[in-house]
């Protein structure tokens, strides 16, 4: 399981709210669609995204010419996840194709083809694209308008749904038109349609019975529990394959068992000295002290805790070439870390039990796992490992100033003080990110 690369990831978002034919009713929460899923798509807490990776179109938009020259461009650009979401009526033509209803659809005599976008279209595009994994999201219901075709409603749309290499989710290939949502009756969450609506508040607020990230499958599996529970048609998910363990967000509501490893995550072996190139450094003829970093328990939302124990960090670090530290105990799933400054003692040593120390919390980003400082600028990185992010500390004042998106799953943080440069270790995307730190 793991979350999206944001970096080479990248997402459309379509939703028609407004029909010029009669017989296609306006869907007002689809705006509300829209919105919803732009923020958590480009949410910190959500997928992550930035905002000009989630492309939403606006209701004058949705022509198909203009999706089509968007979807082409995200397809050129996507590596890692390709996400294409669409809500609306879903109509079906005379010889049973399947099409997505724009604003100016007409669904009388053969114009369906001639005016909504063509879901073969759709497809085909996605099943070209390079990123690894393709998710297509559609909240319709396929409405038989303007079929003329002896197979069922039902059973044409779900033999298109499949699409190559793409893992798809759909609210339902019901066999009756989509209907308008209607107060409680339709939907718990009424700025949205009931199957969006449930989608975004997963999302948003996580659930106790699901695991530490919400994947694809997770989600399907919970949406299938809350809607057939209301009475609503029962989504349906095509071609999961690996895709099914993406995750879109991780899980707010998900707590580690006392005592336990982070699941499915590989332990690097324990490392007690710093990582350097170079002999230490010394000053006043004596070696400089460095810096011993241990992940520390905790839940939830915890802080960092900076113990700052004999001296400043800064001085203690002034001369030393690369600094880089791995957690010293194996880590675990929190919002905390400890840090602790001074001279370094053997390994099988404790520190004094008169030594004086000074506490101070400081929030940073979920499951905290690697520190390094840059003395120069007064500055302590924390990589997030649970949430593909750096954390800015600046240690004068005990303060995050900056929360710096990295790749997937950060661990090891390196500072070059010569150059003033960091490097991130991005262990589940290959890669490793670089930030000037002056």
């Amino acid at each position: 399981m793991r979350l999206p690369d944001p970096g080479r990831s990248r997402a459309l978002v379509l939703g028609c709210s407004s029909y010029d034919d009669p017989l296609l009713p306006d869907l007002p929460a689809v705006a509300g669609n829209r919105t919803g899923m732009q923020q958590v798509l480009t949410s910190p807490e959500g997928t992550g995204l930035a905002l000009e990776h989630c492309v939403v179109l606006e209701e004058a938009e949705h022509v198909p010419a203009e999706i089509g020259s968007r979807l082409t461009a995200l397809v050129g650009e996507a590596e890692d996840m390709l996400l294409v979401y669409y809500a609306g009526h879903g109509l079906i033509g005379r010889n049973g194709e399947l099409f997505l209803a724009l604003p100016r659809t007409r669904s009388d005599g053969g114009m369906v083809s001639w005016t909504a976008l063509q879901f073969d279209l759709l497809r085909s595009t996605l099943a070209g694209a390079r990123a690894r994994n393709r998710i297509l999201i559609l909240d319709c219901c396929f409405s038989g308008l303007a079929i003329d075709t002896m197979a069922g409603v039902a059973s044409t749309v779900s033999g298109q749904l499949a699409v190559a290499g793409t893992c798809t989710l759909a609210s339902s290939p019901a066999n009756r038109p989509y209907s308008v949502p209607r107060g409680s009756d339709y939907t718990a969450h009424t700025s949205y349609t009931a199957y969006t609506g449930e989608f975004l508040h997963l999302l948003r607020n996580g659930s106790a019975d699901l695991p530490e990230l919400l994947t694809v499958t997770a989600i399907h599996e919970h949406l299938v529990r809350a809607l057939s529970g209301r009475g609503l048609p029962v989504p349906v998910q095509r071609n999961t394959e690996t895709i099914g363990n993406l995750a879109l967000a991780p899980n707010k509501q998900w707590v580690l068992p006392a005592g336990r490893p982070r699941p499915g995550t590989p332990q690097p072996p324990p490392l007690r000295q710093p990582l350097t190139a170079p002999a230490p450094a010394r000053i006043g003829g004596s070696t400089s002290p460095a810096v011993r970093l241990r992940a520390a328990a905790g839940r939830g939302a915890s802080p960092v805790v900076l113990a700052i124990v004999a001296g400043a960090v800064i001085a203690a670090l002034a001369s030393s070439a690369l600094v880089a530290y791995w957690p010293v105990s194996t880590p675990r799933p929190s919002s905390s870390a400890t840090i602790v400054a001074g001279k370094h003692p053997p390994a099988s040593a404790s520190p004094p039990a008169h030594a004086a120390t000074s506490t101070v919390t400081i929030g940073v980003g979920k499951a905290p796992y690697a520190v390094a400082v840059d003395p120069a600028t007064n500055t302590a990185y924390v990589t997030n490992f649970g949430g593909n992010s750096v954390s800015v500390i600046d240690t004068a004042t005990n303060t995050v100033t900056a929360t710096i998106k990295v790749g997937n799953t950060p661990r090891g943080v390196a500072v070059d003080l010569a150059t003033g440069t960091a490097y991130v270790a991005n262990s589940n995307s290959n890669s490793v990110s670089v930030i000037k730190t002056r």
